[in-house]
C-alpha cells in the first residue's frame, strides 16, 4: 500500500511567483492609469484666468463679458489639448517650425534674465571713441529746383534748360522771377533742410547724388531725374558733422548697454553650445 501525503499548495514556490506577477501586473496598470489620469486632466488655474482677463482688458480697453470670458477660456483649453496631442505625436521633435519657435522662446527667456551692468564714464568714453562715426549728424540741403518737361519740349529740353540757367545766374538775385522759367511740376520747387534720404525718395538716386555734390549759391544743370530735366539752386548744404560727446551721452549710454546685453546673450548661447558635441555629416 502506498501512503498518500497531502501537498500544501500555498507553500509551492511556483504559486508565489505567480502571485507576485499578478500583483506587479495590477500595480503597473493601476500606476499607469494614475499617470494617464493626470495626463488627461486640463487645469485652468485662477491665476491663468486672471492673466487672460488682463490680456483681454489691455487689448480691448474694457473687461470681458461673461460670454467672452467663457470663449477665451474654451480657446485656452483647446490650445492645451492640441499642444499635448502635438507632443504625443512627436511634432516638437520633427516639426521645423515648432522647433524654431521653442528655440526662440528659450532665447527670449534667456535674454529676459540677462541684465547689462551699469557703465562708468570710462566705459562710455571708450565706446564713444570706437563708434563715434555712428553718431554723425546726417547731411541736410536746402534747394530750389525748376522742372523742364521733356514731353512738352522734346529735343529742345536741354537747350531750353541751359538758356534758363544762364539767365538766372545773370540776375542780381538768382532766385527771383522763377515763375518765368520751367514747366508745371507735381512736386514742390523749394525744399528746406532735407536729408539725402528725403531727396532720394522724391527724385531718385541719380538726382540726389548729383545735387549733394553741387556748389551752393549758383544754378546748376541740367540735372536729370526719372521725371525729366531740372535746374537746381543749392541755398545751403550742411555736411556730416560729429556732435559733441556731452550732447549725445545718453544715447551712447543706451547703445553701450544694448551692446553689452547682446554680448552677454551671446555668452549665454555659447555656454549652451559648449554642453554638446556637434557632428555635421556630409
Amino acid at each position: 500500500m502506498f501512503k498518500t501525503e497531502k501537498v500544501k499548495i500555498y507553500k509551492e514556490p511556483a504559486l508565489h511567483f505567480l502571485l507576485i506577477g499578478v500583483m506587479l501586473y495590477i500595480g503597473y496598470h493601476a500606476f499607469n492609469n494614475y499617470l494617464n489620469r493626470d495626463k488627461n486632466v486640463i487645469v485652468i488655474s485662477s491665476e491663468e484666468i486672471q492673466m487672460l482677463e488682463q490680456s483681454w482688458q489691455m487689448r480691448w480697453n474694457r473687461p470681458p463679458t461673461a460670454e467672452e470670458r467663457e470663449g477665451f477660456i474654451e480657446q485656452n483649453v483647446k490650445e492645451k489639448v492640441l499642444y499635448r496631442t502635438a507632443i504625443e505625436m512627436g511634432l516638437d521633435k520633427e516639426d521645423i517650425a515648432t522647433r524654431r519657435l521653442m528655440a526662440q522662446k528659450v532665447e527670449f527667456l534667456g535674454a529676459g534674465m540677462i541684465q547689462a551692468p551699469q557703465p562708468n564714464e570710462a566705459d562710455l568714453l571708450k565706446y564713444w571713441e570706437a563708434n563715434k562715426n555712428e553718431y554723425e549728424l546726417p547731411e541736410f540741403i536746402t534747394l530750389t529746383q525748376l522742372f523742364f518737361d521733356p514731353d512738352k519740349r522734346g529735343n529742345a529740353t536741354l537747350d531750353d534748360a541751359n538758356k534758363a540757367m544762364n539767365s538766372l545766374n545773370a540776375q542780381v538775385d538768382p532766385t527771383s522771377n522763377l515763375s518765368a522759367f520751367g514747366d508745371a511740376f507735381m512736386l514742390a520747387g523749394y525744399y528746406p533742410n532735407k536729408s539725402e534720404m528725403e531727396i532720394r525718395k522724391l527724385f531718385g538716386s541719380g538726382f540726389t547724388e548729383s545735387v549733394f555734390a553741387l556748389e551752393s549759391g549758383v544754378w546748376h544743370g541740367p540735372v536729370l531725374s526719372g521725371y525729366g530735366t531740372h535746374l537746381v539752386f543749392v541755398h545751403n548744404h550742411e555736411k556730416n558733422a560729429l556732435p559733441e560727446y556731452t550732447d549725445v551721452r545718453d544715447m551712447v549710454r543706451d547703445d553701450w548697454m544694448a551692446a553689452k546685453k547682446a554680448e552677454l546673450q551671446q555668452q549665454y548661447i555659447d555656454g549652451l553650445l559648449a554642453r554638446y558635441e556637434v557632428v555635421i555629416e556630409n
